[in-house]
């Protein structure tokens, strides 16, 4: 699923084979606008939803990974960013249209890292892994981005998401899997197959459009 109406020019799956290319525009979820977003609906409270991405941002407002998003005012983000020269780990809290929270964790400069969202009925969790990393960076309340608290009708939606926040990011993002595993099925989902062992994003444009 998109937001709004998006550009096409800001994903590809045919420039890396394999996996999927995210561009982050200048677009951010401040804009009212199609920001560089792929998703799925969260639908059911116990789930896993894990990327492994390869970014390297070169400045502080560049930043790509994974997102819980109510709406634009409302969102948790588990992002690779840079702070002070060093390619970081970040959690950041939107409540409100605020930034209420955020966390970092130093990562290695380059290589792939695998981020990953844990929900359960109370609590989102959120975990990095890169090598000689691996780190639970913080937890965060799902009543606050419910329809109750939120508003709307849609729910949650959990995605891949990059960002230069008021120019286009240097390097893109590549993706190369994104998995949903519900608790209750343990039903790992491949963006290309349905319910079947995760492998590498192929070249199937109609699964992009949710």
């Amino acid at each position: 699923t998109f937001i709004r109406n998006p550009a096409h020019s800001f994903w590809s799956l045919t420039e890396k084979p394999g996996s999927l290319r995210l561009k982050g525009t200048a677009i951010n979820f401040t804009t009212n606008d199609s920001p560089s977003f792929i998703g799925r609906r969260q639908a059911a409270f116990n789930l896993t939803a894990s990327a492994k991405v390869n970014f390297i941002p070169k400045v502080e407002n560049e930043e790509a990974g994974l997102v819980v998003r109510a709406d634009d005012k409302n969102h948790y983000d588990l992002l690779i960013t840079e702070r002070n020269g060093q390619r970081v780990a970040m959690i950041r809290k939107t409540l409100k249209d605020k930034v209420v929270d955020t966390t970092c964790k130093e990562l290695p400069a380059t290589g792939e890292v695998i981020l990953s969202i844990t929900a359960t009925e109370t609590t989102y969790t959120f975990e990095i892994k890169a090598a000689h990393v691996s780190a639970i960076l913080g937890t965060a309340s799902t009543r606050d981005v419910s329809n109750e608290v939120v508003g709307g009708f849609t729910g949650v939606f959990i995605g891949m998401y990059a960002s230069g926040n008021g120019q286009a990011n240097t390097n893109p993002a590549d993706f190369d899997w994104f998995d949903f595993r519900c608790a209750s099925t343990m039903a790992k989902v491949s963006p290309s197959s349905g319910l079947k062992a995760a492998r590498p994003f192929r070249h199937q444009p109609g699964y992009l459009r949710g």
